[in-house]
């Protein structure tokens, strides 16, 4: 892996893991709305952010955050994850593949989802024209761990 991408990954890992918490609770006691234009959006990766609707990277809790891309960009270097997760996408055209496979997989588009399990290198890309927006929901603990 270059130096640049392990240098990403770290600012990726931190800043996943301050992304603002809109509910302290997974089911919190009180009702949360927030509308599409005041979504607090923060960096992830060059051309991804991201909001957490619950729990966090590495804080060894279930999380939910919703990830915004720019056509053309990946939403992150090939990595893994401990746990296995839910991705769906909201809007967009968007592809998620492992890395054993020979392509990259079919453009996914609003209403499509996949499951990742855990321990299995992939990576994604939003194919464009528009913003992909995509929720990732992690039931056990959600962590981000880089792959050569």
């Amino acid at each position: 892996m270059s130096h640049l991408k392990t240098i990403l990954a770290s600012l990726g890992l931190a800043v996943i893991a301050s992304l603002p918490v809109a509910a302290q609770d997974r089911f919190p006691d009180q009702m949360v709305r927030t509308p599409a234009e005041d979504i607090p959006w923060q960096p992830l990766f060059p051309g991804v952010e991201a909001y957490a609707l619950y729990g966090g990277l590495g804080q060894g809790v279930a999380t939910a955050f919703i990830a915004r891309t720019d056509p053309g960009q990946s939403m992150a270097i090939p990595h893994t994850h401990s746990d296995g997760y839910w991705g769906f996408i909201l809007a967009g055209s968007h592809q998620h593949w492992e890395m054993s496979e020979p392509d990259q997989g079919p453009v996914l588009t609003a209403g499509s989802s996949w499951y990742q399990p855990a321990d299995v290198p992939h990576a994604d890309l939003c194919v464009g024209p528009e913003h992909c927006i995509t929720l990732v929901v992690f039931e056990e603990s959600a962590d981000f761990i880089p792959v050569q």
